[in-house]
């Protein structure tokens, strides 16, 4: 790879020696991948501070607080970071955690703060405020966040992993990929032929389409979708793909800032497949995504990426005047800041009126592990219901529940009646 000099001090240890390690890695990186040089990192959104306390034991965490404290380690980028940890001001028991393994993630938060690290801990940083514009360099761990930079906005960024904690240290990421314009040229169309109605019929569809793109490079072109995207539509769909395939982004044909005609995205890259979605497909897509086996449900969750205020305001409305049936689980998972506003509004006191759960930075398919072992919730629930097909997709794999799909709507009704029934 070709450096500058600034890069090549940091690669020779001039700016310390962990910064050195960084550089090393994001080197290694781009060579492994061709990379011709490094480019500047504009933004980075990191693993959560719950992994770093499930991969690393108490003594490592306390020690590596104590060398960013003593070290001055700080990030040379704006940097967030993913979700996700225990709702810290919810009661304990609806999660279940014990209080030493609380402890030992606040130290993991305390260790990012000391970096500089804001903790959104959220798999949709851009609901606060953290917006990138098109053409920016990031990179970003969380599947469905990168999708949205790359596609929704039209920054850049690979699927990263713990490379974004290097790229926000150094300031720099290897040019490869999704920042170079050959990458993000589509070589699979899809022709959408069914009606897209609903936020449901978006996820359905998204889901499809990650399926048809299963290799790293893939990037689908949709054609042919009449509906209006919402922000709602575009965080389901980004969630939807990166669960059920292997694409960084995709182009919707008139919507999406990089497509606004088929041709401006197809190119140098040679179409390998087109494919056709008729009305019969999405529904064998819905079919696929709830695989219950009986319409009793224990639990309903919803924000999968986390809830904007606008769906909190239409989870208001269904629940008003309401009663969640006994028994049954109702997690709305969201970030502080769309919590502070739902309350701010009056829909928070309607929804927990009712018997929800507004949860955040959590996540209830995630910390599986510390699920099973310190929480009653995994034994205790066996279907659940849900308007997110990320949830749907990685649920079963992660628990063994049963899933029903279904729109708000029907999954709330489903926690009020006990019974899901699709409408």
């Amino acid at each position: 790879m070709e450096l500058t000099r600034e890069e090549k001090e940091i690669l020779d240890g001039k700016m310390g020696k962990d910064i050195q390690y960084a550089m090393e890695i994001l080197v290694k990186l781009g060579e492994a991948f061709d990379a011709k040089r490094m480019t500047d990192c504009d933004g980075a959104h990191l693993y959560s501070p719950g992994l770093y306390a499930f991969a690393f034991n108490d003594e490592e965490v306390n020690n590596t607080l104590e060398h960013v404290k003593k070290e001055k380690i700080r990030v040379k980028t704006l940097a967030s970071c993913c979700a996700c940890v225990p709702d810290m001001e919810a009661p304990r028991e609806i999660e279940g955690f014990s209080d030493s393994y609380i402890n030992k993630i606040q130290k993991c938060m305390e260790i990012y703060k000391e970096m500089g690290v804001l903790l959104t801990i959220s798999c949709a940083p851009y609901l606060q405020g953290i917006l990138p514009t098109k053409g920016e360099h990031l990179e970003y761990t969380e599947s469905s966040d990168w999708i949205f930079a790359n596609s929704v906005i039209g920054a850049r960024s690979n699927r990263g992993g713990f490379s974004a904690q290097y790229a926000a240290l150094t300031g720099k990421l290897p040019e490869f990929g999704m920042h170079l314009d050959y990458w993000r040229q589509a070589n699979k169309i899809i022709n959408v032929e069914a009606k897209i109605k609903t936020n449901t019929d978006v996820g359905a569809l998204f889901f499809l389409a990650g399926k048809y793109c299963d290799q790293t490079w893939d990037v689908p072109v949709l054609t042919g979708i009449n509906k209006t995207m919402s922000l709602e539509d575009f965080k389901q769909a980004s969630g939807a793909i990166s669960s059920s395939g292997a694409a960084a982004m995709f182009h919707m044909v008139g919507i999406t800032p990089e497509a606004p005609q088929l041709q401006a995205v197809i190119k140098e890259r040679k179409i390998e497949n087109t494919f056709n979605v008729t009305q019969n497909d999405l529904q064998n897509a819905y079919n696929d995504l709830s695989n219950a086996t009986t319409e009793d449900i224990d639990m309903v969750v919803l924000g999968c990426p986390h809830v904007s205020i606008a769906e909190m305001k239409e989870i208001c409305s269904i629940l008003e005047g309401k009663t969640i049936k006994g028994g049954i689980r109702v997690w709305i998972q969201t970030v502080p800041e769309v919590k502070m506003r739902a309350k701010q509004m009056g829909y928070l006191d309607v929804i927990e009126r009712a018997g929800a759960n507004v949860l955040n930075n959590t996540c209830a398919i995630m910390l599986v592990h510390e699920r099973k072992t310190q929480s009653t919730m995994p034994s205790e629930v066996k279907t659940i219901a849900t308007n997110q097909v990320k949830c749907a997709y990685f649920a079963p794999a992660q628990y063994d529940w049963g899933i029903w799909y279904g729109t708000t709507r029907e999954c709330l009704d489903s926690a009020v009646t006990g019974k899901f029934q699709k409408k």
